[in-house]
């Protein structure tokens, strides 16, 4: 059907379009409905958001610290946020190695405005700001947005890639083991030819669950690309990750998974790598690269497996 140039559809707005009355309500808080909130305004954990809800907030590399920044130039405790008698918010060092800085100045204790940057270390910057609710669902949408896979809610590669490079500097300046799994979906390609790439990715995501189930709030579990699934593992020497990683495999193999009212068997096969003063790996790119060959070896040695990184992965660095 031909229309003419003036001619519009019916569902197209113009200028003669009756606006509708509503009823309209503000989407600015008042002050009183803004909260303080730390951000983390560089480093591998950027944009990521704290809102203070208790009289304290710890920041250090220590897993118990209210808000936990892993950087080797960082304290266990490094500095503390608290509210003071009057109720103002304050800063105080925590006795720590490279200090504590407020807006380029370094202080043992400091009042904070909103607005303030307080440094940590060599290079982590945290922000200090009251927020209301718009704004705070902002900040943690980009903060998903930008770590997250998201099909599956865990964190995406490029988020693990610098955690890894992180968590590896501090292994070897702690002398402390670090370890990494490559988990793998065996035969995933025929699932999703037998049941549509939908369901692929469903029974994907109930994998990432049960996996997130048995780790420890302070490891890292990532979407490696595929059906791969990389989980890295601080202070685990090769003894703990084999057996993890052997946990995990038995766990998926022996009970079908039940996706959209199907019961689909499937496993995982498992390459674990581990970073310690007697495998000297020089740094994180070669851990991972290990851990990629033990993976192709389980797949190589029939599926359903976990193999460890061997010294034939360590001389073909």
């Amino acid at each position: 059907m031909t229309r003419h140039k003036d001619e519009r559809p019916e569902n197209e707005f113009n200028s003669d379009t009756e606006t509708a009355p509503i009823e309209v309500q503000p989407l600015i808080e008042e002050d009183q409905a803004r909260v303080p909130v730390l951000i983390v305004m560089s480093g591998e954990q950027i944009g990521q958001r704290h809102e203070i809800d208790t009289q304290r907030v710890r920041i250090g590399r220590a897993d118990d610290a209210e808000l936990t920044v892993q950087d080797v130039s960082i304290s266990r405790y490094h500095a503390q946020v608290y509210q003071n008698r009057e109720g103002r918010w304050c800063v105080r060092d925590m006795g720590s190695t490279n200090g504590t800085f407020v807006n380029g100045r370094r202080v043992e204790e400091a009042a904070l405005s909103s607005g303030d940057r307080v440094q940590v270390g060599e290079a982590i910057i945290v922000g200090f700001e009251h927020q209301g609710r718009v704004e705070g669902e902002f900040y943690e949408k980009l903060y998903q947005a930008g770590t997250h896979d998201p099909a599956l809610g865990i964190f995406n590669l490029s988020y693990a890639q610098e955690r890894l490079e992180g968590d590896f500097r501090l292994a070897r300046r702690q002398r402390e083991p670090l370890s990494v799994l490559l988990l793998d979906l065996d035969n995933f390609r025929l699932v999703n030819e037998a049941h549509g790439r939908p369901t692929g990715d469903r029974l994907l995501r109930v994998v990432a669950e049960l996996v997130s189930g048995r780790l420890r709030g302070e490891d890292v579990l990532a979407r490696h690309g595929g059906e791969e699934l990389l989980v890295v593992l601080r202070n685990t020497p090769l003894a703990g990750a084999l057996a993890l990683a052997e946990t995990l495999r038995a766990c998926i193999s022996e009970a079908p998974l039940e996706v959209r009212g199907l019961e689909i068997a499937i496993t995982v096969s498992t390459g674990v790598a581990t970073y310690a003063e007697a495998t000297p790996f020089r740094d994180h790119g070669e851990l991972l690269a290990a851990a990629h060959s033990a993976l192709h070896r389980a797949k190589l040695n029939g599926r359903d497996r976990v193999e460890a990184a061997s010294m034939d992965d360590l001389s073909r660095r």
